[in-house]
């Protein structure tokens, strides 16, 4: 199995998942800032030419800056009811880990950079909690900081 992806997009969710199913597969780097999506190579894969991809690597003139405080009240409102119910609890549902605390783990490191946890103990708590586990993928911020490296 081949997982392409590129680093600081929501490919992070898909590639913790397979290591902690500890699935084999092979993990294909795809270099959006340098269009490798593009390529002949890898649009024979994936004729969309896609993968997860986040709004920092869009350009600035296909942003819309209007959205922005929408989406973080949005977000606020939706994180109130998640701080709420991680005061007791150490993962999303049940006693283990599953696929809805990847993907909140990857959404909320995202949030983290944008100093939307601030105001939220429970959240930031459970963050670091998931991505202290031994399988966590790179962490958002070093992932993008590796792209500058």
């Amino acid at each position: 199995m081949k997982l392409y992806g590129f680093a600081p997009t929501r490919t992070i969710r898909a590639l913790w998942m397979l290591r902690e199913l500890d699935l084999d597969f092979e993990y294909v780097q795809v270099d959006l800032t340098k269009g490798e999506h593009r390529r002949p190579e890898f649009l024979a894969v994936n004729p969309a030419g896609k993968v997860p991809r986040h709004t920092h690597l869009y350009p600035i003139e296909k942003r819309l800056a209007a959205e922005i405080p929408i989406a973080r009240q949005d977000f606020l409102d939706m994180a109130a009811v998640m701080e709420k119910h991680l005061e007791t609890r150490p993962v999303l549902v049940g006693e283990n880990v599953t696929v809805a605390d990847f993907v909140a783990a990857y959404t909320l490191d995202m949030a983290s950079l944008v100093h939307l946890l601030e105001a939220l103990p429970n959240m930031r708590a459970y963050m670091e909690r998931m991505y202290a586990r031994p399988k966590a993928p790179q962490r958002i911020a070093q992932a993008f900081a590796s792209l500058r490296g």
